[in-house]
């Protein structure tokens, strides 16, 4: 009586991996489903007036299009159905060749492997808009320097941001599940099993990037709306006062409506224009105020799509694929290599080593201790790296043009301010992560991700102090706060001697002539 060889490949593990992704995506799809009921409520939740037009214009594109934030939340969840169906199709491979029914095929299995719907793309539209006006406002818009009222809306952004955290929250309970569902298939020999545990650790990743994208995108609903609401309950308190002052605190109606019975005739006397006068320019200001910090708090929006990017690019070999099997193709590997190779045929052979770094945060501390970088820098470098939810691909689009890295305007100076001298402070000590033939340097220590350098540099570093000779005359230093730059927030502070033609004087210059030892 034959023998039958030992079944090296158990087709119901496959099965029971598969069913638990096809979970997964089930979890997901309701997850965004509870995310786009509460989004879709939240339309005119920014308003109407310029903050709130900077505020929707940041933020209706994390929700808006392709390459949306939730765009990459129904990439995860088909990224599992993905998952589901290929691990599906195996099992049926595995229980034919298993079985001996047919002669089986990566490309021709038999037997019903899953096909699952994919999670669509949702659009909900403009945040932009509002109510308008309260009433009576119109009575002081004369005194308001032609501000517009902010008439966002907070308890629909507070509500925006409770969902976006709810989100964020259902995406990392799945990290854990996405262990769990591939770990069923980890002693199986076969060759599907590598690609298919790093597909589900692209997966891992991803989930935790896009979760903290949500949790960006709650913050900035949150804080938008606060800001509003304090904006909002300032002007009224202003306004009360104004009334309080003189009609003697016979203040009638909803002060954040601002009706009062009394306006008009406060309004037609001289002492009540001249202080309308001046309360409307404090409250213009307090407008201008609220548009300025909206500014900065969507300065951070950009980046809040970059795990996105980098989850499409990671998973596009997964989701592109059209075989019914796992593949070497799909190995981290190969998928990583791949998208590298294609990001580097865009650089400079001097660019490829910073690129290389940039996305390697292993091969980054490695150099930057080859260099002498203190252990301090170094570590802070790999801990803020804000290039780890970015493919190469994503990097070199968006910090690099025309043949170089896309540097700060103003020298790097945030804002273009910095002070001028024409003398160095004695017993100044800077350093420069760089070669002696540059010019800018650092107060010494400075953290990596203040000086807002270039992605993936890590060159020679040197320490300096002031030396014994004075500068030139007509040469001036120039030192001021580091912009922020290729994702690092700056903050440091910059130094760079210039001379009398206003030309950046190299470091190995001033040490030649003592002004630096």
């Amino acid at each position: 009586m034959a023998v039958s060889p030992p079944v090296a490949v158990r087709p119901t593990q496959f099965t029971t991996a598969a069913n638990a992704f096809e979970q997964l995506q089930g979890d997901i799809r309701r997850a965004l489903d509870r995310l786009v009921l509460t989004l879709g409520s939240s339309d005119t939740m920014a308003g109407q007036d310029a903050a709130g037009r900077s505020f929707s214009s940041a933020y209706d594109k994390t929700v808006n299009g392709d390459d949306s934030l939730l765009a990459g939340i129904a990439l995860m969840g088909n990224a599992c159905g993905r998952m589901a169906e290929l691990l599906d199709a195996s099992a049926v491979n595995h229980a034919n060749a298993n079985q001996h029914y047919a002669l089986c095929t990566p490309t021709n299995p038999s037997g019903e492997a899953k096909n699952l719907e994919s999670i669509p793309v949702v659009n909900l539209g403009s945040t932009f808009g509002g109510p308008g006006e309260p009433s009576n406002w119109e009575k002081l818009k004369e005194f308001i320097q032609g501000e517009v009222f902010p008439d966002g809306d907070p308890g629909k952004l507070q509500a925006a941001g409770d969902a976006w955290t709810a989100a964020a929250t259902s995406l990392r309970q799945h990290h854990g599940d996405v262990a769990t569902a591939i770990a069923h298939i980890a002693n199986e020999q076969s060759v599907e099993v590598t690609p298919a545990q790093d597909q589900a650790a692209f997966i891992q990743t991803h989930l935790s990037g896009i979760a903290g994208s949500c949790d960006s995108a709650a913050k900035m609903c949150n804080d938008f709306g606060s800001h509003v609401k304090e904006t909002r309950d300032n002007i009224a308190d202003e306004v009360k006062q104004l009334m309080c002052e003189l009609v003697g605190g016979a203040v009638i109606g909803a002060l954040l409506t601002l009706v009062t019975a009394g306006l008009s005739n406060v309004l037609s006397t001289a002492a009540g224009i001249a202080r309308a006068t001046r309360v409307g320019a404090k409250i213009a200001r307090m407008i201008k105020a609220l548009t300025r910090v909206t500014g900065g708090l969507m300065q951070r929006a950009s980046y809040i799509l970059d795990p996105v990017g980098a989850a499409a690019g990671d998973l596009g070999a997964l989701m592109g694929s059209r075989a019914t099997v796992f593949g070497m193709n799909l190995s981290k590997g190969a998928v990583r290599a791949n998208s590298l190779a294609n990001a580097l045929k865009r650089l400079p052979d001097w660019a490829h080593g910073e690129l290389q770094r940039a996305v390697d945060p292993a091969l980054l501390r490695s150099e930057l201790e080859a260099q002498g970088v203190p252990k301090h820098i170094i570590d802070e470098a790999i801990a803020s790296n804000p290039y780890r939810n970015m493919t190469p691909e994503q990097i070199v689009d968006k910090y690099w043009k025309d043949g170089s890295w896309k540097w700060p305007e103003n020298n790097g100076f945030k804002d273009g301010q910095y002070t001028t001298s024409d003398t160095l402070p004695p017993d100044l000590k800077l350093d420069r992560i760089g070669s002696e033939n540059g010019s800018f340097l650092a107060t010494e220590g400075t953290p990596y991700s203040q000086r807002a350098l270039a992605p993936g540099t890590a060159n020679e570093y040197h320490t300096y102090q002031t030396g014994p000779n004075p500068l030139p005359d007509g040469w001036k230093v120039q030192h001021g706060e580091v912009a922020g730059a290729f994702g690092q927030n700056g903050g440091g502070t910059q130094w760079v001697v210039v001379n009398e033609a206003g030309e950046h004087v190299p470091v190995a210059e001033l040490l030649r002539r003592g002004i630096l030892k």
